[in-house]
């Protein structure tokens, strides 16, 4: 049996790491953006939303300052400050919903298997969604709990606080934090 399950993870085509958003992804993903900033307006000229995206990633990606990005994609400051706009504006959570039904078209999300898992963070900025860390002297942090598939695709997210039980944070995990649903 074992080997079977072998054989056919071998067959399976995989899929490359991302640096840059390919064509057919933004394809797939544009219409989630407002619309861009028409040409010859008024002000400074318009960085199209692709292009910050990419910095993004990239920012994301090498875990760089955002100072430290490449001019290509735009100053760190913008690339920053867009994150921040789409992220209020539910784009990104719009954007790994639909790309995460992609997935389930092209390879299949494996709903028989599910695993959880809390990670706690330092948040010495504080927040919302922070609390008293107990192993680390009380200082402001969060607990990241993540739900995967079987393949290792995210599922679902969520933020508490450091002090949160974890029972409690998987709950919510599984009703708020799902990105998709069955």
């Amino acid at each position: 049996m074992c080997r079977n399950h072998y054989q056919q993870e071998l067959q399976r085509r995989h899929l490359p790491t991302l640096w840059e958003i390919p064509d057919p992804m933004w394809l797939s993903i544009q219409p989630l953006f407002p619309p861009e900033k028409a040409p010859g307006t008024d002000g400074r000229p318009a960085i199209p939303f692709r292009t910050v995206l990419n910095g993004i990633v990239y920012v994301l990606r090498t875990g760089c300052q955002w100072k430290a990005a490449p001019a290509r994609f735009s100053s760190g400051s913008t690339l920053h400050r867009r994150l921040q706009e789409w992220e209020q504006a539910g784009i990104f959570a719009a954007i790994l919903a639909r790309l995460l039904r992609l997935y389930d078209q092209v390879r299949g999300i494996d709903w028989r298997w599910q695993s959880a898992d809390t990670k706690l963070l330092a948040a010495p900025l504080g927040g919302t969604a922070t609390g008293p860390n107990p192993t680390d002297r009380a200082k402001s942090g969060t607990k990241r709990h993540v739900l995967i598939d079987g393949n290792g695709a995210p599922l679902g997210l969520h933020l508490s606080g450091a002090n949160r039980p974890d029972m409690k944070g998987l709950a919510d995990l599984l009703t708020a934090g799902l990105i998709i649903r069955v």
